[in-house]
């Protein structure tokens, strides 16, 4: 790509903003690019998605809607939203119709290079319906190097777009230069200074510009030329306000003797109003107690007879309105007709649409059963395979568990060989029961073994005891043998050795009996339980027994849980192959040979013929509205009926009554006469007061200003005119101070004392005031002969100021050749639409422009007596306070505003070298669409020029769009007109019908086309994206 001298689009993108989720559009070399479509197809809303708004980043709606006119164009500083605008800026960004998005966040952006660098310029935004946050960024990367590839991006790789801290995050290594605004003020200052080089306020003045030759507006003849013509003055280059500042500064001390004379002058003013004040209160004093009672008897008799002549009229209205209102009725009876007829016809057509309906919902229905069935089968056969294979799994166990067990059982008979009961019960086939008597078999043993062990130890007892009774019986006869040995005793001797043999035998033969008893108890336990003998004799045998019972314990209730798990696994297969069965019998039953393709195809078929039965959603409402107009008319008509009525019987009741008050009048005409005689010191008109009639007369011309000043008021008023003060009690202009300064002390006393009083029925001030004005009067003379005596001016400061003139008005005539010079390069012929500007003195003579521009010239004595008449004006305006004076010497002494331009133009069958003038009423009427489009485009392509050639920087953007772009013009102009621009030194955006690109593309000036197509079905509630491509030439 060559590179241009100034910054040049290279490329236009948006990234999920409007209609499109990514677009990336390339201008041609030289930055220029059209976009062509059919009406409606979105070719100027895309265009809008990138100017005006990245020129100065405005959002507000005139960036997306056609100017309404051209008389804002040098008056608007801050672009605002307006609500007859119907494109904002959230519609610009999600989208329009009803497929719009409700949420986005999107980017519009573009590329600029020039020799020197390149830019990148956008905004970012967040969006969301109903939302009161309105997010937004802009953002400019700037770039020293022109070849350097950007590593920018405003979306992630799935093309989403980024939010504003992931986009800084993403960006802020881009470029030389990266920056980020969240106010448009700052961006627009940002780049003013670094991408146009001058001042803020330029580049608002540029954007209005570019906004207006975006419009269609200048070419539809609504608009006007004169804006054009100012904005052309005041883009001029303007002399420096220091010097002008210099000059004003030599007014301020006349100024200050200008204030003491304008103190007179308030007073002469004031005293002046007070004689207004009395005349024109105490004609309201009048007015209520005079006029308004002697008219009121006059006009009684009068208004009698109108009311009459108003009824009559009524009534002959009334008659007109109703012949008028029945063919309206008649034609409403048959619109509500037909509109009835079409809702009988709907009406079928929605019985069709909801039977098409119901099919569709069965078959729907039928569809999905039939998919339910068939998953439902294959997830239940493979649940039964899971089942069985879980089952094979616990007869495995089941059957290792049941060989444990007759192991268990085997080496039990295998180690107890001898006990025959226990060989009995373990003979037994069924090993549960086994398990349950092998139970009751050691429970029966453990309780005899402890019978046993009882009776054994009941035995070892009494053997014990026999024992001791014998060692009793011994002991006793040695203490026999030691008591009886004196010769008294020893003859009993014996006897008592008898005795306690016989008693201790006795009780050892008792004893014995208890044993040999015992004895019998064991050999009956032993006999009932033939086992004992033997678990007795082996030791450890019946706790091995027991250990074998608990193991067997163990197994069996083992072998439970496992046949109670088979059990339940076999319900569960049971119980799913039903459900197989049912569902399998349910889809060979109802589904035998069943397409889903071909019913699905049927089912599309039937949708497609729901789609075909179209009814009109609005029908209802149109039929009510007509129905409303239909009772409305029936209800106008009983109306005016009545009221037709009515206004006869009031006119047949207003023929008696007419005759009343004439008494008072002669006494109300005397007391207007003498209160007219007092009244006429202050007589402040040029009419003759002296009666009735002429008072009457003269209230009915200045009624309202006779209404406006209250009576009531008029001692206040008078107050206020010789002394009002402010909120901190001064009145530079009182009357009494006035006076005082000036040597007039009695007038001032008077004023202090007493300020109103009554005479007779009026009201007015106790001195002459004429007398008092003539004082004045003669002060003011005086105080004007003073200031005729001062110098104005500074001979230095104006000698400054005269040579900033000469040199800008100048510069100013000199570049009028060249404008002429630009806007006429695109012109090969005498015989095509030619424009020149010219530049004419408006505020000044022609001598004084003559005088400035001869360099030539020692003395321009024309010239600078205008600037004397401008000072002497700046200096006798005592209104204008101090911090305004210099404002207001700019305004005067702004050589800009001493000339306008004027546009000319030579019409494509004018004779050779004849020009016309184009003012507001060539645009609006006379010329030509052509001539309109060149007349009004071209000229006002100057503005951003001037602008433009004042920018610090050499390579400035210049950038403009031009909407349905030479839509007026023929194909000959229209290259014409394209030259010219390119002349300027401008590059541009246009739009333009499809097949109209040819107007443009042929004509030397390089250019590249796009067509706009939008979606062929725009109101289906969906979003759908334009295509934007290359258009074939």
């Amino acid at each position: 790509m060559k590179l241009r001298e100034k910054l040049v689009p290279v490329s236009f993108h948006l990234r999920n903003f409007n209609n499109y989720l990514s677009l990336d559009i390339n201008a041609s070399e030289n930055g220029n690019l059209t976009l062509i479509g059919e009406n409606t197809a979105g070719k100027t809303t895309l265009a809008n998605c990138f100017f005006p708004m990245l020129i100065d980043g405005s959002i507000a709606t005139p960036s997306f809607n056609p100017a309404k006119g051209t008389d804002k164009l040098d008056k608007a500083t801050k672009v605002r939203n307006s609500s007859r605008d119907s494109r904002t800026f959230e519609t610009m960004l999600l989208g329009w119709g009803t497929g719009a998005m409700k949420v986005r966040t999107g980017y519009s952006y573009m590329l600029m290079k020039s020799i020197k660098r390149q830019a990148i310029v956008g905004i970012g935004a967040y969006r969301a319906v109903g939302e009161n946050r309105h997010p937004t960024w802009w953002f400019v990367i700037l770039s020293d190097d022109p070849k350097e590839k950007l590593d920018f991006s405003a979306v992630d790789d799935e093309g989403k777009s980024l939010s504003k801290s992931e986009f800084i995050k993403r960006n802020e290594n881009s470029g030389t230069e990266f920056k980020i605004f969240t106010a448009v003020t700052d961006f627009q200052n940002y780049i003013a200074e670094k991408l146009y080089g001058f001042e803020p306020h330029n580049l608002n003045r540029l954007a209005t510009t570019y906004r207006l030759l975006a419009s269609p507006i200048l070419t539809a003849g609504s608009g006007k030329v004169t804006p054009i013509l100012e904005a052309m003055k005041n883009a001029q280059e303007e002399i420096d306000n220091q010097i002008i500042d210099s000059v004003a500064d030599t007014q301020k001390e006349v100024n200050r003797k200008n204030f003491t004379n304008q103190r007179v002058e308030h007073a002469q003013k004031r005293l002046h109003r007070i004689k207004k004040e009395i005349f024109w209160c105490n004609l309201n004093w009048m007015q209520q107690y005079i006029v308004i009672p002697y008219s009121k008897k006059q006009q009684d008799l009068e208004n009698l007879k109108s009311n009459s002549e108003k009824y009559q009229r009524q009534y002959a209205n009334y008659s007109q309105q109703l012949e008028q209102l029945i063919p309206l009725m008649a034609q409403v009876d048959q619109r509500v007709s037909d509109l009835k007829n079409r809702k009988t016809n709907q009406d079928s057509i929605e019985a069709q649409r909801k039977d098409k309906q119901n099919q569709i919902a069965l078959l729907q229905k039928e569809i999905d059963r039939y998919q339910i069935l068939e998953e439902r089968l294959k997830q239940q056969n493979l649940e039964l395979i899971d089942l069985q294979q879980i089952k094979s799994k616990l007869k495995g166990s089941f059957q290792a568990t049941e060989g444990q067990i007759k192991a268990l059982l085997i080496d039990l008979k295998t180690d107890s060989p001898v006990l025959k009961d226990l060989s009995t019960i373990i003979d037994q086939a069924d090993y549960l029961q086994v398990e349950s008597k092998f139970k009751k078999y050691l429970l029966e043993m453990d309780q005899a073994l402890a019978k046993y062990q009882a009776i054994k130890k009941n035995q070892a007892n009494i053997s014990r005891d026999i024992k001791i009774v014998t060692e009793i019986r011994e002991n006793m006869d040695s203490k026999i043998d030691s008591r009886t040995k004196g010769l008294m005793v020893s003859r009993i001797k014996d006897g008592l050795k008898q005795d306690n043999l016989d008693v201790h035998e006795a009780g050892a033969a008792k004893m014995n009996l208890q044993y040999l008893e015992l004895n019998q108890k064991c050999k009956l336990l032993l006999e009932k339980h033939a086992d004992l003998k033997e678990i007795l004799q082996q030791e450890n045998l019946f706790e091995t027994l027991k250990s074998i019972a608990k193991d067997l314990t163990q197994q069996i209730k083992q072998i439970n849980e496992i046949n109670t798990q088979l059990q339940h696994q076999t319900s569960l297969i049971e119980n799913l192959q039903r459900e197989i069965n049912i569902n399998q019998h349910d889809l060979d039953e109802n589904f035998q040979d069943y397409d889903i393709e071909k019913q699905r195809t049927i089912l599309s078929n039937y949708e497609e013929q729901l789609k075909r039965l179209v009814i009109d959603p609005d029908l209802n409402a149109k039929l009510a509205a007509e129905q409303t107009t239909q009772a409305k008319y029936q209800t106008q008509e009983r109306t005016w009926e009545n009221q037709k009525a009515s206004s006869r019987a009031n006119s047949e009741s207003l023929k008696e009554p007419i005759a009343k008050s004439t008494a008072d009048l002669e006494q109300l005409s005397k007391l207007c006469s003498q209160d007219l005689h007092n009244l006429a010191p202050y007589l402040v008109v040029q009419d003759e007061l002296k009666n009735i009639g002429q008072l009457m007369e003269f209230t009915h011309q200045h009624k309202s200003k006779i209404r406006n000043n209250d009576f009531k008021r008029l001692s206040v008023k008078i107050s206020d005119q010789i002394r009002k003060s402010n909120s901190n009690g001064e009145d530079k202009y009182a009357l009494d101070d006035i006076f005082e300064e000036r040597g007039h002390g009695d007038f001032a006393s008077i004023m202090r004392q007493q300020k109103s009083i009554d005479l007779g029925d009026i009201q007015v001030v106790p001195f002459d005031i004429n007398e008092a004005l003539h004082l004045m009067e003669q002060d003011g003379i005086a105080i004007k002969k003073s200031l005729d005596q001062l110098e104005s001016g500074n001979k230095m400061a104006q000698k400054a100021y005269l040579l900033a003139a000469v040199h800008q008005i100048s510069d100013q005539y000199a570049m009028v050749n060249k404008y002429n010079e630009m806007l006429s390069h695109g012109s090969t012929s005498e015989q095509e639409i030619r424009l020149k500007v010219s530049l004419q003195p408006t505020s000044v003579d022609q001598e004084v422009i003559d005088e400035a521009r001869n360099s030539n010239l020692d003395q321009r004595p024309k010239l600078l007596e205008e600037v004397k008449n401008r000072l002497n004006k700046l200096a006798s305006d005592t209104d204008i306070q101090a911090d305004d004076f210099n404002d207001e010497a700019r305004k005067l002494l702004d050589i800009r505003q001493w000339s306008e331009f004027k546009i000319w133009i030579h019409r494509k069958h004018s004779e050779t070298g004849h020009f016309e003038e184009v003012d507001d009423k060539f645009v609006q009427s006379g010329g030509s669409g052509a001539e309109k489009a060149q007349a009004m485009v071209l000229p006002l392509l100057l503005v951003p020029k001037m602008i433009l050639d004042r920018s610090r920087l050499t390579d400035a953007p210049a950038l403009v769009m031009f909407d349905e772009f030479a839509d007026k013009l023929d194909p000959e102009t229209a290259k014409s007109f394209a030259k010219t621009i390119d002349h300027f030194g401008f590059n541009f955006l246009a739009t333009m019908p499809g097949g109209a690109q040819n107007k443009i593309l042929a004509d030397g000036v390089e250019n590249i086309a796009y067509d706009v197509i939008p979606p062929k079905n725009r109101d289906d509630g969906k979003f759908h994206q334009n295509q934007v491509r290359q258009a074939l030439i």
